[in-house]
């Protein structure tokens, strides 16, 4: 059974929030003290959740990983692919011979009303510990109640706010911390799903797209960037979220000619307009490999100039129609772009 891997909800001051399965109910359903214990953000540490894996494990010190309004800080880890628990990736921690710092994950923002942490977990040696601690004002922590075997083979691990704080708090952090130290091990984390009290009563009335996206140019195939933007959810209560993580992309992939995107974040769509996608760079012309180290005198800062004889031809007759033609393809490719052409 594969494990739900994607991202949630948060707050445009930076605190996630209750909203994640938020019930769209119709007016008559307007019943207050509808709350429930509900999913209110995931993720697994995929490439697709934003988070970029590396191989830098030593870092004393913060370092921030995920996407933008989403991130999450580590210390001595990384986002990894080195034995990922589900899926592609995981987040990793190390410890080290001689070394005390205590490896931590946590997202940098807060919950609201946060019940429980659950997440796959495994230690690569016998003799890991690890713990859940909680905070109400991100600087005093307290332990969390944690039940499942942390070990050598993977297991679900829960971790729960104690009382009276349970479910019932504006603001929650947690951290997720390997506490083995001075000898080598790794804390693999995996499947991140946290829970928060949530009111079903509540509507949701319109999202507001914000900002311009820093990319306006793709190829066909690629996925829009929503960097550069952000889109609001606001709901019948005054609460309003930023769903820029969560909201969908359409089409996704591009698809050449498209110039606007449709964003939908439940039943509210709002589009961007301004989009260019070009067609794929590829194009027939000569049977030879060329790479962003040149084919014969074909060297990478020649990319966008004429074809001629010294591109590789036999001679110039054999292209002649393109002779004195630009060839927007190669202008338009980055260098070390590799490119396979054939004779057409």
């Amino acid at each position: 059974m594969k494990l739900l891997k994607k991202l949630g909800l948060f707050v445009l001051t930076g605190t996630m929030a209750l909203g994640l399965g938020l019930m769209l109910n119709d007016a008559a359903n307007e019943v207050k003290g509808a709350v429930t214990e509900q999913v209110i953000y995931t993720t697994g540490f995929e490439a697709s959740d934003g988070f970029a894996a590396s191989t830098s494990y030593n870092n004393a010190s913060e370092k921030l990983q995920g996407p933008t309004g989403a991130q999450w800080g580590v210390i001595m880890g990384t986002a990894s692919t080195t034995g990922p628990l589900v899926d592609s990736q995981s987040m990793q921690m190390r410890s080290y011979a001689s070394n005390t710092t205590i490896g931590r994950a946590y997202p940098k923002s807060s919950f609201a009303n946060l019940t429980k942490v659950t997440f796959e977990a495994k230690a690569n040696a016998s003799g890991g510990t690890m713990s859940v601690e909680y905070s109400l004002n991100n600087s005093t922590w307290s332990s969390m109640t944690v039940t499942g075997t942390y070990g050598t083979t993977q297991a679900t691990i829960t971790a729960t706010i104690p009382a009276p704080y349970n479910g019932n708090q504006a603001t929650v952090w947690f951290r997720i911390n390997h506490t083995f130290i001075n000898a080598a091990n790794r804390m693999t984390i995996d499947s991140i799903s946290v829970y928060g009290m949530v009111d079903e009563s509540k509507t949701l009335d319109a999202i507001v797209i914000t900002g311009t996206p820093t990319k306006t140019t793709y190829y066909a195939g690629e996925n829009f960037d929503p960097t550069g933007i952000t889109v609001t959810s606001y709901f019948s209560d005054s609460l309003f979220l930023d769903v820029t993580a969560v909201a969908t992309y359409e089409p996704s992939p591009l698809t050449f000619g498209t110039t606007q995107i449709e964003v939908t974040f439940e039943d509210q769509t709002e589009y961007i307009s301004g989009i260019t996608v070009n067609d794929v760079p590829t194009m027939l012309v000569l049977d030879s490999d060329f790479t962003s180290s040149g084919n014969l005198a074909w060297t990478p800062t020649s990319f966008g100039a004429y074809f001629t004889d010294a591109y590789g031809t036999a001679n110039k007759d054999a292209v002649s129609t393109l002779e004195n033609e630009n060839i927007s393809l190669l202008s338009q490719s980055p260098l070390g772009t590799d490119i396979k052409v054939n004779v057409a």
